[in-house]
């Protein structure tokens, strides 16, 4: 009893910054639009952009990018989504960990082939 007392606290304080959202829309693999729940009944409506990866611009690689930006938009799709530790980036995006049924987005992007690694350096 004490064991599952001391998972339950832990977990909750490792998520802390965690606020779900509804996706509105998939622009590409890694940016997408959704209402962020901050709680209280308050509701912010913003571009999201995928933390660590990097998926194929539309505006350079289209079919690429479509084969994304489908991929999230189906990803989205599989339960409950959240976004954790939030931060905004240098065009005034959120920028932050995406999850949906638990499962990050970011991680199935680059598995699947779709999206690279991307730590906010130059890109070539």
């Amino acid at each position: 009893m004490k064991l599952a007392f001391f998972i339950l606290l832990y977990s909750s304080l490792v998520y802390a910054n965690e606020y779900p959202i509804l996706v509105m829309g998939v622009h590409d693999g890694d940016t997408l639009t959704a209402e962020i729940d901050v709680g209280f009944d308050i509701y912010l409506h913003r571009k999201i952009r995928v933390d660590g990866v990097d998926a194929p611009e539309m505006s350079k690689q289209k079919a690429l990018a479509k084969k994304a930006q489908q991929f999230t938009r189906e990803f989205t799709l599989m339960g409950p989504c959240v976004i954790r530790d939030p931060k905004t980036e240098k065009y005034g995006r959120v920028l932050s960990d995406v999850f949906c049924s638990g499962k990050s987005l970011g991680q199935a992007l680059i598995k699947s082939g779709h999206a690279v690694p991307y730590s906010g350096g130059k890109k070539d």
